[in-house]
């Protein structure tokens, strides 16, 4: 595939969309770990707090207690300040934890949608660089194209050449241009006539339809990881 040997200096910019896809892919990739360090942060955070907020739990028993002795005596005054101490902290604790939770389950929210924006870039990048490969294919295919016009014409030539020298020429003389030049004429006829390609047992270790499938594997795979990089 000539279009695809061409070197990184000579290449127009049929890659640059490649590019921009393997960059957004990258840039995905990266924002997705920050994600998920992110999430592994507020998940540590919150079972710092769950552990902090669980010191309490005797607290509202003890609370009641203090204030039933306080009922018992008759008396309606603040509860000790301890007590008003830890349940100030424990409240705050709840806060602190309630909040960290909204925040735990928004970083998840944005965790997937870092995994679905990786996912779609990778399937771009994919369709990309097939992409690229069938461009370039068409760029030989141009230039097959421009041969083929060139050999029908060529053909019509030599077979202008062989009438005009058949009807122009002695028969003595056109023998010995014949014996002359007969090895070029016979890889002319070899040439303009041999169009029929070789047949292989399909599936073949020589099949040229096996051997392609892996290159054009082994091309894409190249692609998906450098946009510049030289398929031989």
């Amino acid at each position: 595939m000539k279009a695809a040997l061409v070197s990184q200096q000579t290449r127009p910019e049929p890659r640059a969309a490649l590019a921009a896809c393997i960059a957004a892919r990258e840039a995905a990739r990266n924002a997705l770990q920050q994600a998920t360090e992110t999430l592994t942060t507020a998940s540590v955070a919150v079972e710092g707090l769950e552990k902090e907020l669980a010191a309490y739990d005797g607290l509202d028993n003890a609370i009641a207690k203090a204030r039933a002795s306080l009922v018992k005596r008759g008396e309606s005054g603040p509860l000790p300040s301890d007590l008003v101490a830890k349940r100030k902290a424990r409240d705050e604790a709840r806060e602190r934890l309630d909040e960290t939770r909204l925040a735990l389950n928004l970083l998840e929210r944005e965790k997937a949608e870092a995994q679905k924006s990786v996912q779609d870039a990778i399937q771009a990048v994919i369709i990309e660089g097939w992409a690229v490969l069938i461009r370039e294919a068409c760029e030989t295919a141009r230039e097959l194209k421009e041969l083929r016009a060139r050999t029908w014409s060529l053909t019509d030539k030599l077979a202008a050449l062989d009438l005009t020298l058949g009807a122009g020429m002695a028969s003595a003389t056109k023998a010995a241009l014949s014996k002359e030049v007969s090895g070029e004429w016979r890889f002319l006829n070899d040439v303009l006539t041999g169009t029929e390609p070789r047949v292989y047992a399909v599936g073949a270790v020589n099949d040229p339809r096996r051997v392609a499938s892996l290159q054009w594997r082994s091309y894409h795979a190249a692609l998906l990881q450098d946009p510049a990089a030289v398929l031989k």
